[in-house]
């Protein structure tokens, strides 16, 4: 018999649905949200699951490396696709969610989601996070100089050149020191 598995991932937990092959419920559960958990759950239901289902999300991609490394034929797929089955259930929970994934693994309805390599997803994260320090860096320069305004202190537009440069290297009608703030 061949078996199918849906993945409700959430944050905290992952809602599993098994399916056979002719679409009835064969297992049910709730696990936390780690590739061993969930491994450990479906080894114990000794169904050998030919595909498993979840969306793609925060914590996927972590989980779909993990499941395969455990040797779960597990398959990251597009939420917009699913969503039009899900739409006509009269109350959504990850319980129903899990199961419309499985039986949308069963009848292969679903479009599969390019995970891109750790490589790939490591050098976009160092990249996101240089650009978020850069924009706090700009924020920072000009809440200084707003600040520093006030007691008549004016900068001259942000250019590369640090803020504490800009500072240091400019004469001031008023000194910066403890006594005049």
């Amino acid at each position: 018999m061949t078996y199918y598995a849906g993945l409700d991932v959430s944050l905290n937990e992952t809602a599993i649905c098994v399916v056979d092959a002719t679409g009835r419920i064969v297992a049910e559960g709730a696990v936390p949200s780690d590739p061993d958990s969930i491994l450990t759950w479906l080894d114990r239901r000794k169904c050998p699951i030919e595909r498993a289902g979840l969306e793609i999300g925060g914590i996927s991609r972590w989980l779909h490396e993990g499941l395969r490394a455990g040797g779960l034929n597990a398959i990251c797929i597009d939420p917009r696709r699913l969503r039009a089955l899900t739409k006509i259930m009269p109350v959504k929970t990850d319980r129903n969610d899990a199961r419309s994934i499985a039986a949308a693994m069963r009848v292969g309805w679903y479009s599969e989601v390019h995970i891109k390599s750790k490589a790939s997803q490591l050098l976009r994260m160092l990249l996101t996070n240089r650009k978020t320090l850069l924009d706090k860096q700009i924020d920072i320069d000009n809440a200084i100089r707003g600040t520093l305004r006030v007691f008549g202190i004016k900068f001259p537009a942000i250019s590369v050149m640090p803020l504490s440069k800009r500072a240091c290297g400019r004469r001031s009608r008023m000194p910066l020191s403890r006594a005049n703030l």
